[in-house]
C-alpha cells in the first residue's frame, strides 16, 4: 500500500522538492544579501530565474498550471528587477512570499521529511 501511495503522489512530491529548492535558494539569498556585493546577489538571482526556467521548462499535468503561473510571475519579476536595475532585495522578498503562499497551497510542507 505504501509503495502505490508513493507513486500516486511521486509528481507532485518532485514538483514541490523542485519549488522548495527554488525557495531555499532565495531563503538563502535574502539571509546573506546583506554581505555580499550588488554583482553576486544579482549573479545569485540570476541563478534563481534559471532554475525556474528550468521548472517551467519541464513537463507537467495541467493540474499544475495555476502554480506554474506563479512560478513564472516570480522569474518574470526577478528578471525584470535585473534588467532595470531596480530594487532587488524587495523583489526577493516579494517573491519568497509568493513561493510560500504557493507552497502551502500544494498541500504539502515543503522540509516535510517523510515517515
Amino acid at each position: 500500500m505504501r509503495f502505490k501511495h508513493f507513486l500516486l503522489t511521486e509528481q507532485k512530491d518532485y514538483f514541490n522538492q523542485k519549488v522548495g529548492d527554488v525557495l531555499t535558494s532565495v531563503h538563502e539569498l535574502i539571509k546573506g544579501g546583506k554581505q555580499v556585493g550588488a554583482r553576486l546577489l544579482v549573479n545569485h538571482a540570476e541563478e534563481i530565474v534559471s532554475r525556474i526556467r528550468k521548472i517551467l521548462h519541464s513537463s507537467w499535468p495541467k493540474i499544475y498550471t495555476k502554480y506554474l503561473r506563479i512560478l513564472q510571475k516570480c522569474g518574470v519579476a526577478l528578471a525584470k528587477c535585473i534588467d532595470e536595475k531596480g530594487d532587488l532585495r524587495e523583489t526577493l522578498n516579494g517573491v519568497r512570499v509568493e513561493l510560500e503562499k504557493m507552497s502551502h497551497k500544494t498541500g504539502e510542507p515543503i522540509n516535510d521529511i517523510g515517515e
